[in-house]
């Protein structure tokens, strides 16, 4: 059986000059993955803190290896908070990031974009 670890509890995503579209949990369009971009994210019990530079749409990928997605999460973004519900499981996101990466180990089942 594969074991699939738990996602990072923080991140740090700087574009520098290869600009993605997708880091561990979290994922730009194509329009916000510009060189010179940041999110700094931390995952602490049922909150995200979201902190951007020069970014206008984050989306975050959420699993139940993450938090409990039975319970609502709250998503705060520069300092206000940005989202407070449940996080909706589907199949079609569980097919898009599976499809995106190929890695059974960055697959979501829920997805939410805030606007911070």
């Amino acid at each position: 059986m594969l074991a699939i670890p738990r996602p990072t509890p923080s991140i740090v995503w700087y574009q520098d000059d290869v600009p993605r579209t997708s880091f561990y949990w979290l994922a730009l369009g194509e329009d916000e993955a510009l060189s010179g971009t940041e999110v700094r994210a931390t995952l602490t019990g049922q909150r995200i803190a979201l902190q951007t530079t020069g970014i206008s749409r984050v989306k975050i990928r959420l699993s139940d290896d993450m938090l409990d997605l039975s319970q609502p999460v709250t998503v705060s973004a520069n300092g206000t908070d940005a989202f407070t519900g449940p996080v909706t499981r589907t199949i079609a996101t569980l097919v898009a990031t599976l499809a995106e990466r190929g890695d059974p180990r960055l697959v979501f089942s829920g997805e939410i974009t805030v606007e911070p």
